[in-house]
């Protein structure tokens, strides 16, 4: 959980002149919860990214990320993924809404030198779409050559998981007694990646109800008085105006969902083995 207080912030603030408590971060696992004030780290960066692996070190060890690390590299390191990467070197580049969405849908998998496959010389091409802000599992190609005997790599395997969204907001969009979101619904279509076609890029798998083109645009969901966003209706419809003007709804399982299960199955074996939960920590 990221809470971030907007009451505390005044437009043009930063470094030290950042209020503390402006931003708690929790992270939960069954028995443990840990938060803190992390106002700091924006202090001293400027921003604070989060890429599905713990912050915290006792949430990191007692979730298995640790033994993860060991055994497969550092796609499950919180500062040697490539994910924590790209948000360092790029985001100064942040300057408006657009530069954000940008940031958020990032995967220039092909020319970027950090999406490169670390610990496999002889994966070819050496570059993933997994290793991107917005990963795409979808765009491995079919004459990838990932070795077998290289557990590492064989995370990297031609997989229907990635980023299916994003969410933006903003001190401007959280103004006048309400809130506003900035989203867009599919998988990446920045830096010259392909739309999404679901019957095309996985043949028979589209559940029911599902869109087949993820051809998306960003839409505002405006918030008024702190209720509920509209729920757009749902559309089977494949036509261009009707998808760019209802937002579809798919269900998917994102790599983050992959990674949580791995690790709450370590967490669980361990804490078979003991006689109580560890007590609540906050």
């Amino acid at each position: 959980w990221m809470v971030l207080d907007y009451k505390l912030y005044t437009p043009g603030q930063k470094g030290d002149a950042l209020p503390d408590n402006l931003l708690w971060v929790a992270e939960q696992i069954p028995g443990n919860v840990t938060s803190a004030d992390v106002t700091q780290t924006l202090r001293d960066t400027s921003y604070w990214a989060s890429y599905n692996i713990p912050y915290f070190p006792n949430i990191y060890n007692l979730s298995g990320f640790a033994e993860l690390e060991q055994e497969y590299g550092p796609v499950f390191s919180y500062t040697k993924y490539s994910r924590p990467e790209i948000f360092k070197r790029n985001n100064t580049d942040v300057v408006d809404l657009e530069s954000m969405r940008r940031m958020m849908r990032y995967n220039n998998w092909q020319e970027d030198p950090l999406s490169l496959i670390p610990l496999c010389p002889e994966c070819n091409p050496r570059g993933s779409p997994w290793l991107a802000i917005a990963s795409r599992g979808d765009l491995v190609g079919s004459n990838e050559i990932l070795p077998s005997n290289n557990g590492y790599a064989s995370q990297f395997a031609r997989q229907s998981m990635g980023a299916i969204d994003s969410k933006i907001a903003s001190y401007a969009m959280m103004q006048n007694g309400g809130g506003m979101g900035n989203v867009i619904n599919g998988p990446t279509t920045y830096d010259g990646q392909p739309i999404f076609i679901f019957d095309e890029a996985f043949p028979g798998q589209r559940p029911p109800g599902c869109a087949n083109v993820f051809n998306y645009s960003w839409v505002f969901f405006n918030v008024v008085g702190g209720g509920k966003p509209p729920i757009p209706a749902a559309t089977t419809s494949d036509d261009p105006a009707s998808r760019n003007v209802i937002l579809g709804v798919c269900i998917a399982v994102p790599i983050a969902l992959v990674i949580a299960a791995l690790a709450l199955a370590k967490h669980r074996k361990r804490m078979a083995a003991m006689d109580e939960y560890s007590p609540l920590t906050q």
